[in-house]
C-alpha cells in the first residue's frame, strides 16, 4: 500500500491542529484536526480558496446560531431553522465549502450552556487552527515544472516520429491507420499535460505564469489538424510527382518540430509547394482532380498548423 504525499500532509496537519489547540485548552480541540482534514486540498489557491470562503461561512453560521439559540433556545427544531436560514445564505455568497464544517462547529454553541464571547472566539479558533495548518501543510508542492518540461521534450519527439511515419507510408503506399492510432494516443496525452499545467498554475500564488497551460493546448489543437491530415491522406492514392513537395514539407517539419521553432522556414515551403500547384497543368482526369483536390487541402492543413505555432510564438 502506497501512502501519498497528500496523506502525509493530512495526517501532519491534523495532528498539529489537534496538538495546538489542546495545548491551549480548547473546547472541542480534535474539531480543529477534522477541519484540518478537510481542509488539504490539491493545490495552494484551492486551500486559501477553501480557507476563506469558511471563515466567511463561519462568520455567518455563528451569527445566525447565537441569535436563534439565544432568542428561541437550544431544541433540535431550532437548529433545524438555523441550517433552513444558513445554508441558502452560505450559498449565496459561493461560501458553500464551509457549510459542513460551519454547522458542526455551530452545535458547540447549541450545546453550550451559555453563549458568550469566549465561546464564539473558541470556535473561530478552531477554524483558524484546522485551515491554518492545512495550509501550512500545502506550502510545499512537488515542483511540477519539471515534469511538464520532460513531457514537453517526449511530445515533440512523439509528433516528429509521427510525421517521418506519415511520410514513409505514403511513399510505400501503406494505410495510415497506425498514424491515426497514434494522434489519438497523443491527443489524450497533451490533455493530461494541460489538466497537470492547471494544477502547476494553482500552486503558485502569486504568479501568472502560464507557458505549460498554453504550450500543450496548442499542440493540441495541431494534433486535431494532424488527425485532419490523415484522414485526407488516407482517402487519396497518391502519385509520387504530386507528393515530392509535400514529403520534402513533412521531413523538414519533422526535423524543426520544437518550442523554438517559428514556423517562417516552413511558410516559405508551403508558399512554394502552392505556387508549383498552380503552375501545374490542368487535371486530365476525374481522378487526377480530386487527387490535386485533396493534396490542395492538405497543403491548406499544414499551413494551419504552422499559423497556429506562429501564432503561439509571438504570444510567449
Amino acid at each position: 500500500m502506497r501512502i501519498g504525499l497528500r496523506t502525509i500532509k493530512t495526517v501532519l496537519s491534523a495532528t498539529l491542529a489537534l496538538s495546538v489547540a489542546a495545548f491551549f485548552g480548547l473546547e472541542y480541540a480534535p474539531t480543529a484536526a477534522i477541519i484540518a482534514i478537510l481542509s488539504v486540498s490539491s493545490t495552494k489557491k484551492s486551500t486559501i480558496q477553501m480557507g476563506i470562503s469558511r471563515l466567511w461561512s463561519l462568520t455567518i453560521a455563528l451569527s445566525i446560531a447565537a441569535l436563534l439559540f439565544t432568542v428561541i433556545g437550544s431544541m433540535s427544531w431550532v437548529f433545524g431553522l438555523f441550517l433552513l436560514l444558513f445554508i441558502p445564505l452560505a450559498v449565496f455568497i459561493k461560501a458553500e465549502d464551509g457549510i459542513v464544517v460551519s454547522s458542526v462547529l455551530a452545535t458547540h454553541l447549541l450545546i453550550a450552556d451559555k453563549i458568550t464571547i469566549a465561546l464564539i472566539w473558541n470556535e473561530y479558533l478552531l477554524m483558524i487552527l484546522g485551515v491554518g495548518f492545512a495550509l501550512i501543510a500545502n506550502t510545499y508542492m512537488p515542483d511540477l515544472n519539471k515534469i511538464l518540461h520532460n513531457n514537453q521534450k517526449e511530445l515533440e519527439a512523439k509528433i516528429r516520429l509521427l510525421v517521418k511515419g506519415i511520410v514513409n507510408s505514403v511513399r510505400s503506399n501503406k494505410r495510415l491507420d497506425l498514424q491515426l492510432i497514434e494522434v489519438k494516443r497523443l491527443l489524450d496525452f497533451a490533455g493530461k499535460n494541460i489538466d497537470l499545467s492547471e494544477q502547476a498554475m494553482a500552486n503558485k500564488v502569486f504568479s501568472k505564469e502560464n507557458f505549460y497551460f498554453d504550450y500543450f493546448r496548442m499542440r493540441q489543437i495541431q494534433l486535431l489538424v494532424f488527425q485532419e491530415i490523415l484522414e485526407e491522406l488516407h482517402q487519396l492514392e497518391i502519385e509520387p510527382r504530386f507528393f515530392d513537395g509535400l514529403s520534402k514539407l513533412f521531413l523538414e517539419l519533422s526535423k524543426t518540430f520544437d518550442k523554438d521553432n517559428n514556423g517562417e522556414k516552413l511558410s516559405i515551403m508551403v508558399d512554394a509547394i502552392f505556387e508549383d500547384y498552380r503552375q501545374m497543368p490542368l487535371p486530365e482526369t476525374r481522378a487526377e482532380f480530386e487527387l490535386r483536390a485533396g493534396l490542395y487541402r492538405v497543403l491548406q492543413l499544414i499551413k494551419t498548423l504552422i499559423d497556429i505555432k506562429r501564432d503561439f510564438s509571438k504570444q510567449i
